[in-house]
């Protein structure tokens, strides 16, 4: 399992940290030693939420179990063990004559996830979900029980374990009934319909006459177009093919794109093209049963397509984002980032504190952020802008707040003991001038002439410097993020103009020395 990611195929939640391996868990179960919410089955990771996450302990990779036990040519009734892919069932009936009564929209799931999600297909109208054809199965409980559960043995906990989502143990293997097909083949026919009411006319009369019925919707046509789309039908094919093909993909995304692929300009034209090549013609075709029951299964890692922003949806993640955009100023800074050891400490503290900060991780962020004052003490100006924003917007985050007195009271210890020029001083170096060191900086007291040289400075920031460019950047990344549906909880915003207020901190600096890129943010 060594370099797995045990992670959803969503992408929105971490991966899992801790996976015990099959072996090792049943035994664990089986001494009666696993605690409550130690353990949560893992399959093949095709969930989209956080199904297959176990925060609270280990999950379990049942890929392992992946032996076909038996199957019956008459009745079509298999047994596996609950790491077998449906993909592994299909290949194994085929030549039979049988298919999955049920099938979802990936062939890449394991028998036991199935069970646990009890799935649905594009037949639900006629045979329900994948749970009303299973016939048994073996469940390892916490209490070191091995159960067989079927519609008259165990019947609650059959009935609590088909869609229980793996909560009530470990599926250890189970039967299922398949269905008999004339072939794998699908006869398909693609139908558009103007709006949604269409549809529904058109569903009814589908429901009665197929086996399999599935709409496309193009939610992005607008006006008279809006609720357009196709409704595909299908029936497995008199004459066609027992073969089962290849489970594997032909294409594959190698990594996840830095922006959102999917936006709305090229879905936009994608749907049109869509709509256009499906339902041009409405007579009906064979076709294979990968191209109309698994027609993203041929792209490996398509999912990293549509996530490239879903991240920004995961706690944290969008107030995350000024950080790494701050990393790369730093970087832009080499020869004096790399001279500078405290500044560089004193950044990586403050990352960790602030990852502490969304996190919600209060005593971790009130350290953290303690540890980056002590490796540089004039930060004392930045804590100082975080503690009043989250003040003004009435953040209960005390880890900050504890993190910013700890700090205000050595500041002045320290400040007294080093016969420091005061905070001030410090401000104003920060904003207006900056020095290699600050003997004999007096600047005056005054808040009309310190907005008056902020603003001077500001204009030949403007037009000496690339921060013009930046902001644009920032606004247009940000208005897309916004148009995407992203929206800032309340910790994030926070951080958000914090990390505003403090680039413009740094851009005033004209007459600076050195660059202004002592804090990450």
């Amino acid at each position: 399992m060594a370099g797995e990611r045990f992670q959803s195929f969503g992408l929105a939640t971490p991966p899992a940290l801790d996976v015990i391996p099959t072996d090792d868990a049943v035994a664990l179960l089986k001494s009666g030693k696993a605690t409550r919410n130690a353990l949560l089955a893992y399959g093949n990771g095709r969930s989209y939420g956080d199904s297959c996450q176990n925060e609270a302990g280990m999950v379990v990779d049942m890929r392992p179990l992946n032996r076909i036990r038996a199957f019956n040519a008459e009745t079509g009734v298999i047994e596996a063990e609950a790491g077998v892919l449906l993909s592994d069932i299909i290949a194994h009936a085929a030549p039979y004559g049988f298919f999955p009564a049920v099938i979802p929209g990936t062939q890449f799931v394991t028998l036991g996830g199935a069970i646990a999600n009890d799935v649905h297909g594009k037949n639900h109208h006629r045979r329900g979900t994948f749970g009303c054809h299973v016939e048994s199965f073996t469940l390892l409980r916490s209490d070191g029980r091995t159960h067989y559960c079927s519609a008259t043995d165990d019947a609650r906990l059959f009935a609590a374990t088909i869609g229980g989502m793996g909560l009530t143990g470990l599926i250890l293997s189970a039967s299922i009934r398949l269905t008999r097909v004339p072939s794998l083949d699908i006869v398909e026919t693609a139908t558009p319909f103007r709006d949604v009411g269409e549809f529904f006319e058109l569903a009814e009369a589908a429901d009665r006459a197929n086996e399999y019925v599935v709409a496309w919707i193009d939610q992005l046509a607008g006006g008279h177009r809006r609720g357009r789309g196709l409704l595909f039908t299908g029936n497995h094919a008199e004459h066609g093919s027992h073969a089962a093909l290849r489970a594997g993909a032909n294409l594959s995304v190698p990594f996840q794109p830095p922006f959102n692929v999917l936006n709305r300009p090229f879905l936009t034209a994608f749907n049109a093209a869509y709509r256009w090549k499906k339902g041009r013609s409405t007579a009906p075709r064979q076709v294979g049963y990968q191209v109309f029951f698994f027609p993203l299964d041929g792209v490996g890692n398509w999912n990293r397509l549509y996530i490239a922003l879903l991240w920004l949806r995961s706690e944290g993640a969008l107030a995350l984002a000024p950080v790494a955009g701050a990393v790369l100023m730093m970087a832009e800074f080499g020869d004096a980032a790399r001279a500078a050891t405290p500044d560089l400490l004193c950044s990586a503290l403050f990352l960790g504190g602030l990852f502490a900060y969304v996190r919600g991780r209060e005593v971790a962020t009130a350290t953290l952020l303690f540890l980056a004052f002590m490796a540089r003490p004039d930060n004392i100006v930045f804590l100082a802008i975080f503690a009043i924003l989250l003040v003004a917007f009435r953040q209960r985050a005390w880890g900050e707040l504890a993190g910013f007195a700890a700090s205000l009271v050595a500041y002045f210890a320290i400040s007294h003991w080093a016969q420091h020029p005061g905070w001030w001083p410090h401000l104003w170096f920060f904003s207006i001038e900056q020095h290699y060191n600050m003997d004999g900086f007096d600047p005056p007291f005054s808040a009309v002439a310190y907005l008056r040289a902020f603003a001077a400075s500001l204009v030949r920031a403007i037009s000496l410097n690339s921060w013009v460019g930046v902001s644009v950047l920032a606004l247009a990344g940000w208005y897309a993020a916004s148009r995407a549906g992203f929206k800032l909880d309340h910790r994030a915003g926070i951080l958000l103009r914090h990390w505003s207020l403090a680039c413009w901190r740094s851009s005033p600096s004209s007459r600076s020395t050195t660059p202004a890129s002592i804090f990450p943010i």
